[in-house]
């Protein structure tokens, strides 16, 4: 293996690795040194490929939800219905959330213990094209609604639901079904289709 590769190697594991760990510990629950023992390298080793906690927070990131995003567009755009691709992408996000453990934990425990350079950091690297390209979809579903603030809804119970899942399995009525992503998916883009058309309907009644 030449240098350069076993150097990315060694990278592709730091920053599994502090995944990992920022995701079950949080931020300010993980040391340099923790990172470096759990990646099997010195302190010293990993100050050479990462300057700070500053610097591999933000290449973590990146990494973590740099690829899970790049299949986003083919879920967006196209020819489909507008409620085709809307459910489309309500099944991509369902799925990310309900496969990838590490990816929604950190994800979640971000949202809520993150400070403001953090999340501003999370807010523009990570979320900023999904929640545009949303508020795109609910411009077109619903004209006359708040673009903003739908999205805001359609982002809060997809993530509320999964942040619900250890709560949700001990309430009467659940069903293994339930963790299906498909079915959730199913029934949150059902749920948001039909109130918006019911919102819209209304709207038009009111002018």
């Amino acid at each position: 293996m030449s240098v350069e590769s076993a150097q990315s190697s060694t990278r592709d594991t730091i920053l599994r690795e502090t995944a990992t760990l920022f995701a079950m510990d949080g931020y300010a629950g993980v040391s340099m040194r923790d990172i470096a023992n759990a990646a099997g390298i010195t302190p010293a080793a990993l100050y050479h490929h990462f300057r700070d906690k500053s610097e591999l927070y933000r290449a973590t990131m990146a990494h973590a939800f740099g690829s899970k995003m790049s299949d986003l567009p083919t879920v967006l755009f196209g020819e489909a219905p507008i409620e085709e691709r809307f459910t489309g992408f309500i099944s991509w996000f369902c799925n990310l959330m309900s496969t990838d453990v590490i990816y929604a934990r950190l994800m979640q425990r971000e949202m809520l213990d993150g400070d403001d350079e953090r999340v501003h950091f999370l807010t523009e690297n990570v979320f900023r094209e999904p929640f545009k390209q949303t508020m795109v979809m609910m411009e077109e579903i619903a004209p006359n609604g708040d673009a903003h603030q739908l999205s805001v809804f359609v982002f809060g119970l997809i993530f509320g639901y999964y942040a619900f899942t250890p709560t949700r399995r001990l309430q009467p009525g659940y069903k293994l079904e339930h963790d299906d992503p498909e079915r959730a998916a199913r029934n949150i883009a059902h749920l948001v289709l039909n109130g918006l058309k019911s919102f819209s309907a209304v709207e038009n009644a009111a002018q």
